[in-house]
Order: C-alpha cells, then structure tokens, then sequence
C-alpha cells in the first residue's frame, strides 16, 4: 500500500469514528500500524516509502510534508485512498483510536529504543528495525 493511501484511511476511519488526528498522530498510527502488519505478516503495510526514525518520532518525510500545514490541529483533509487496509489492521486501529496522545507517543519511543541502531535525522528503518521495534504490538 502506498504511504499517501495509508495516512487517508487512517484519517477518513479516525474521523468516520469521532477521533480527530493531527498530523504526529496520523504518522505515530501509520508506524505502530506497520509494526503491526509486520508482525502478523512478515510483511510492511506501507511498501512505497520508508519511515524515517526521527528524534521527534518516526516519519515518512513525504506524507508528514503533506499535512504540515495543519500543525497541530486535527487533519481535515479527508481524500479517498486508492486501496483499503487488510481487516485486521482496522482491529488495530480501533484500539489505537482508543490511545491518547501520550499512550502513542510512549509506544513509539518503546519501540524506537527497542532498534538497534541509534536515531538520527533521516534514519532510515530497516528490516532489522522493523523486527525489533515490533516488540511492542503486545502492548496494543
């Protein structure tokens, strides 16, 4: 699925829910959603871009760039993806509509100290980091 495809069915599903995502949220669901399907699958959820394991969270620089613009309010942009997500991560999702603004954060900082490898400024997670830091789906 494409990044742009993936951050549209989170805001459009959070929205349809009453749930409104700014966009750090929109990036910390689209991350702990791919950790997820990573370790159910084997496999990424977004395979168009990599995430960028920033000191301010993980990122895909592109999709961050595009909802920018609304800083920190809720994201109103409600365009329609092109492919839906796998029923099982609308299960995932539901319980991370459910998270607060600092239970996402907490679970992506865990899983970002769970890599390997430090953080830095356009750092681009890996294989090996997808596994490690997908420890943390059992916190869900």
């Amino acid at each position: 699925m494409k990044a742009q495809d993936a951050a549209r069915n989170i805001i459009n599903y959070c929205f349809s829910k009453g749930r409104y995502v700014n966009n750090i949220e929109v990036q910390q669901i689209m991350y702990l959603l791919e950790l997820a399907c990573y370790k159910r699958t084997g496999s990424k959820l977004v395979t168009d871009k990599p995430f960028c394991l920033e000191s301010f969270g993980p990122i895909i620089p592109s999709v961050f760039r595009e909802y920018l613009l609304y800083g920190s309010d809720p994201v109103s942009n409600h365009l329609q993806p092109n492919m839906l997500f796998p029923e099982f991560i609308y299960e995932t999702l539901d319980k991370m509509i459910l998270k607060n603004k600092l239970e996402l954060m907490v679970l992506c900082i865990v899983s970002q100290k769970a890599c390997k490898r430090p953080l830095g400024k356009n750092r681009v997670m890996n294989e090996e980091d997808l596994e490690s830091a997908s420890v943390v789906v059992s916190c869900f």
